[in-house]
């Protein structure tokens, strides 16, 4: 069962867009939790400073078996346009991420944030129909040489930031579009959804490349 909390004591959200933002998230969640199988988790909305992507005005973060946080950002210049999409896709990402706390974890090195990322976001497109924009950061025939790039980085455990967040020599969300790309060969080449392969070890999903 996943409970779902929306805290807004500042009132950020008006009245009406709150219980359509709680309704929708409530919805989101039974249905994730329907594919997945999630043990029981809280799911907070909530105003999370720095969390939520700019460009939509949503993000989340799942930081443990039991817990997922889903920013919402409503005087953001492009939350009205895109919350109804964004937020059941966050949620599926999260709850994603969720459920796999619950089974091998997310795991500390590259090759652990790249498949539980990669998971997270192919299933968000398995939801949704689109894949995010993350996923699609990088073009496709750069994917194989950042890949061999990344081949000797996997056992090391001090590479997220740099590969999804990007900086001097990397771009923005690169470890997204790489995991995402993994993810499908992996799922493609087992016959299996992100949903059935959420406990798929990150070490057989990376030979899939």
């Amino acid at each position: 069962m996943i409970r779902v909390y929306l805290l807004d004591a500042a009132g950020h959200l008006a009245p009406g867009l709150a219980g359509e933002v709680r309704a929708l998230a409530e919805t989101a969640a039974v249905a994730v939790d329907a594919q997945v199988g999630i043990d029981g988790a809280d799911l907070v909305l909530c105003d999370y400073r720095g969390l939520a992507i700019p460009e939509l005005g949503v993000g989340g973060y799942a930081p443990s078996a039991a817990l997922a946080f889903i920013a919402l950002e409503p005087w953001g210049e492009h939350f009205a346009q895109h919350w109804r999409q964004a937020l059941p896709a966050s949620i599926a990402h999260e709850l994603h991420h969720v459920r796999r706390w619950q089974g091998p974890g997310y795991g500390p090195r590259l090759a652990d944030s790249l498949v539980s990322e990669g998971m997270a976001t192919l299933f968000e497109a398995e939801r949704t129909g689109e894949e995010p924009l993350y996923a699609r950061a990088v073009p496709g025939e750069d994917l194989d040489r950042h890949w061999q790039d990344a081949l000797p980085l996997l056992e090391r455990e001090d590479q997220h930031a740099r590969f999804f967040f990007g900086g001097a020599d990397l771009p923005r969300w690169l470890g997204y579009a790489l995991g995402t790309e993994l993810a499908r060969r992996y799922c493609r080449e087992h016959g299996v959804s992100a949903a059935e392969a959420v406990d798929a070890p990150a070490g057989e999903v990376a030979k899939a490349w």
